[in-house]
């Protein structure tokens, strides 16, 4: 083998290392130290999203930077709390006339219960006709436990929850003050910044440097935006369905049963196949079949529509998304699948660049 191939192995060897040693870096960063370092990330976020205005107060209205900067921030902050505002207004009218319809559903519980007891005495007759009574008893009971537990496990992990929710407030606060005057410094000092980050690394690998940078944020956000579209798609199945079969706050389920199909492990199944087997106790058969056939319509539709969005925003065949998709969950977990595409992408675009060689 001659030296220059050997030396391109060598290359490939030395890139692939400090890609995984990336990786697990990433891993436990966000693991262990996200909650620290979140403040500075939602400051460089926004820091980020005001710099447009920044750069058009400064030149056509002509600001100085640290104005420039102030006002920018200001708008970006109000755009965001009003937006949060909208939404969060939305889903308190929601939850409102979900909470109207408790006493319905508190009045509806006796009757389910014997309903659920009409059940099991029918499934313990057709067992003892076969004489596995004692099984079916056993196994009964186990579950009658298992629910018992689990709300009970419930109950105490929301008052935990709202306790530390409480608890936390202060700290809360003192993080957005703190995320507020890093964002003005890092949009007023950008230059600064960036003069002092490029100073500590040699002239070789600037450019090299800039160009990863570039191929991980545009990955990012290209997969990002992918994965925003699959959720508006779900959200939409899930509203028109919701509203055609009569559900009560068809908006808000909708939206939660999106957000939980963004996690790979849950899916949508994680909410409607519970919600349909309930609606089975309460003999409320036509609900279940509808639940069932949304459910595989929604699954159905990810599972292709998955591949072909993620790929067709960064550029990627569907089958090394797919490939990158799985190694990552397999991996890391949820996050994995995120890390597993940006690695992807960037060991697409070194190849391309001539950086590194790994086929022809």
């Amino acid at each position: 083998m001659s030296k220059l191939p050997l030396e391109k192995h060598f290359r490939f060897v030395f890139l692939l290392f400090y890609i995984i040693l990336g990786c697990v870096v990433a891993y436990f960063f966000f693991a262990k130290l996200f909650g620290w370092f979140l403040p500075f990330l939602l400051a460089v976020l926004f820091a980020w999203m005001a710099e447009p205005l920044v750069k058009f107060l400064e030149k056509k209205v002509r600001f100085p930077r640290k104005l420039a900067s102030i006002v920018s921030i200001l708008v970006v902050i109000s755009l965001i709390v009003l937006i949060l505002y909208l939404v969060g207004k939305r889903l308190v009218t929601e939850i409102s006339s979900l909470a109207e319809y408790m006493p319905y559903l508190m009045d509806r519980f006796p009757d389910a219960f014997n309903t659920i007891e009409e059940k099991l005495d029918l499934l313990n007759h057709y067992a003892n006709n076969f004489g596995v009574d004692m099984a079916l008893e056993h196994l009964i009971g186990n579950a009658l436990e298992n629910l018992s537990g689990i709300l009970t496990s419930l109950t105490t992990a929301a008052g935990s929850f709202a306790y530390k929710a409480v608890k936390q407030l202060p700290s809360f606060f003192i993080s957005i003050i703190v995320c507020l005057i890093a964002t003005y410094f890092m949009s007023s000092d950008k230059e600064k910044i960036l003069r002092f980050i490029n100073r500590q690394i040699t002239d070789k690998w600037q450019k090299r440097v800039k160009e990863i940078k570039g191929y991980l944020t545009s990955a990012f956000f290209k997969y990002v935006k992918a994965q925003l579209i699959l959720m508006t798609i779900t959200f939409g199945e899930l509203l028109i369905a919701f509203v055609i079969i009569g559900i009560k706050s068809p908006f808000i389920l909708a939206i939660v049963v999106a957000i939980v199909d963004m996690l790979p492990i849950l899916g949508t199944g994680t909410v409607l196949i519970p919600w349909a087997l309930c609606s089975v106790l309460l003999s409320n058969y036509a609900l279940a079949f509808e639940l069932i056939v949304i459910y595989v319509i929604c699954l159905i539709v990810r599972q292709i529509m998955e591949p072909k969005i993620v790929s067709g925003q960064i550029g990627i065949h569907p089958l090394l998304t797919l490939f990158a998709l799985y190694i990552g969950l397999k991996l890391l977990g949820i996050f994995g699948m995120l890390l597993g595409v940006v690695v992807l992408i960037l060991i697409i675009n070194l190849h391309h660049s001539g950086a590194i060689k790994l086929w022809k």
